[in-house]
């Protein structure tokens, strides 16, 4: 599903951007955010980059599945994650932001 998501030539090989968001249902997650990253990253070599050293800026975040939430433009995959209610990954990759728009 990646790969049909991804919408560039793969495997890139520019500096990339992935925000990872974990939809869960418990009050509290034991697991550490480097840990759920990581074999994510690695899953994605050869299919979407060469080399997860090319991950240069990553952001990880922990949601509650049955919060409140605003949502535009959702995609189809992931409506139909929620109306299943149950917990779920999403996973985007960008191209990494310039230093200059790091710096600003």
């Amino acid at each position: 599903m990646a790969a049909a998501k991804w919408g560039m030539q793969a495997p890139h090989s520019e500096p990339l951007k992935i925000s990872v968001t974990y939809f869960h249902e418990q009050v509290a997650i034991r697991l550490d955010n480097d840990n759920m990253v990581k074999p994510i990253q690695d899953a994605l070599i050869g299919l979407i980059y060469a080399d997860d050293r090319l991950v240069t800026d990553t952001v990880v975040r922990k949601t509650r599945i049955d919060g409140s939430f605003r949502v535009r433009w959702i995609s189809l995959a992931v409506l139909e994650a929620f109306a299943k209610g149950e917990e779920f990954l999403h996973v985007v990759i960008d191209r990494a932001p310039s230093h200059e728009e790091l710096l600003r």
